[in-house]
């Protein structure tokens, strides 16, 4: 279920654009019409029935009536908008002194109206026990109410709980379902879960048009992730021809809503002038935006900057700074930046060197699976630095260098089987090596490999 984690915001100006009339009214709203066809009222009294409870609540009569006293006039007419707005306020205190108990009433009233913002909010009443026992089943009941009467929140909630089994059996065709029933009602959240379940084939079958149609409307809708997800298709041109261009357009708009991942992306395209001319100020800038977001990516960026003086003066205390914020980050997710900033330990730039430091940050870019962090323990090892002497611990860590398509891993794996290092010498297992570094654009691969070719192996 979705917790509210924050206030629900109204489709509505004030509460007085309204929503259905019922019974109580349905006289007087055929005698305006009756009037509006006899040409009696003017143009503007001819509007649809929000119009008329709107005049109602702002009539001559009503002047001296307080906005909670017009609203409790209008729920008394059967007004279902009015009732949730007295629920709404209410239940979060605003306009009046917080009461779940009048909340709950007043909720209840809206949602007998066929109001799905009423239902939505007793349905939270009941599943977190705001003056009601905890009911997840009435809960559920309301929501289905909700949704039924076009509140989008609702008929998310149930999508998310039918995808994960909320309280009831795992049902992904509901959830979809649910997900659509959202979305058509403009709620972004629901047209990105839409997407994500056609991208995945997840209880429907995988379409990838329509996984690209969802996130546009998500995206659209100011959902940042849709936004990333249209990017990052257009970036690595996947399923649809790459077009650096067209990701940039939908990176901005998930930077703009706040997507750290598309600032970085934006970073990466004005740095290496992707698709655009190359821009060092606006990379940094992206860059910034990402790593305050805690992007770990942006971090890095900001720290190659400092190191290697890309549009500003090279500052290694400034690069240490950044790279260090980066392998920090829970989101480095590629060990780029505990790899830079142990090559700056093992290097001595900037800061006193130290292999041991070295050490412990290639260790923790290795726990990533990146591959040039595997390479540089690999080299600790097989010459001593920090750590004692070991062909074999050496072996495994380019090993697992060139498992990571690494070439200079695959390269360094292949002078220990031609050279018989902690291993029996084995030339064919050395070109194999050889011929992998090669494919991974190692000049010095394809240029030894074609040298054993000349010797029979």
């Amino acid at each position: 279920m979705i917790s509210i984690k924050k206030k629900y915001n109204f489709k509505t100006t004030l509460g007085f654009i309204f929503i259905d009339l019922h019974l109580g009214n349905w006289m007087t709203l055929m005698m305006k019409m009756i009037l509006c066809l006899g040409v009696l009222l003017t143009l503007n009294a001819c509007n649809d029935k929000a119009t008329y409870i709107n005049s109602m609540i702002n009539s001559d009569s009503n002047n001296k009536m307080t906005l909670l006293e017009r609203h409790e006039k209008a729920c008394n007419s059967s007004n279902g908008a009015s009732c949730a707005w007295l629920g709404y306020s209410y239940r979060y205190g605003e306009n009046v002194p917080q009461n779940h108990v009048k909340a709950k009433k007043y909720n209840e009233m809206a949602c007998n109206l066929f109001n799905g913002d009423g239902c939505y909010l007793l349905a939270h009443a009941y599943l977190e026990g705001y003056s009601v026992v905890i009911d997840k089943s009435r809960a559920r009941r309301y929501f289905e109410k909700g949704c039924k009467f076009g509140n989008s929140k609702s008929c998310l909630t149930l999508g998310n709980d039918y995808k994960s089994g909320n309280g009831i059996k795992e049902d992904f065709a509901k959830a979809n379902m649910y997900y659509e029933k959202a979305c058509n009602h403009n709620e972004g959240h629901g047209c990105e879960k839409l997407a994500l379940s056609y991208y995945k084939g997840t209880g429907v079958e995988q379409n990838l048009e329509k996984a690209k149609s969802y996130n546009v409307k998500a995206c659209d809708l100011n959902i940042s992730d849709a936004c990333t997800f249209l990017g990052n298709l257009y970036f690595f041109g996947q399923e649809v021809k790459q077009n650096y261009s067209q990701a940039r357009n939908y990176y901005q708009k998930g930077c703009r809503y706040k997507d750290s991942e598309s600032c970085n992306k934006l970073a990466a395209i004005y740095l290496k002038g992707l698709g655009v001319k190359k821009n060092n100020r606006k990379g940094k800038i992206y860059a910034e935006i990402a790593c305050n977001s805690k992007n770990s990516k942006g971090c890095s960026f900001l720290g190659y900057i400092y190191e290697k003086g890309i549009g500003v003066k090279v500052d290694y205390a400034q690069a240490k700074n950044y790279y260090k914020k980066s392998c920090t980050y829970l989101y480095d997710a590629n060990g780029y930046g505990c790899t830079r900033l142990g090559n700056l330990y093992y290097n001595g730039l900037g800061v006193k060197q130290n292999y041991k430091k070295a050490h412990k940050y290639f260790q923790k870019a290795s726990s990533k699976k990146y591959g040039e962090a595997e390479y540089n323990l690999g080299v600790l090892y097989y010459l001593g630095n920090g750590v004692d002497s070991s062909y074999e611990k050496a072996r495994i860590h380019f090993e697992r260098a060139c498992e990571f398509n690494y070439a200079k891993g695959c390269y360094n794996l292949a002078g220990f089987y031609y050279h018989g290092y902690g291993v029996k010498a084995d030339y064919k297992t050395a070109k194999d090596y050889l011929d992998k570094a090669c494919d991974l654009k190692d000049s010095r691969g394809c240029k030894d490999s074609e040298a054993l070719v000349k010797l029979g192996f």
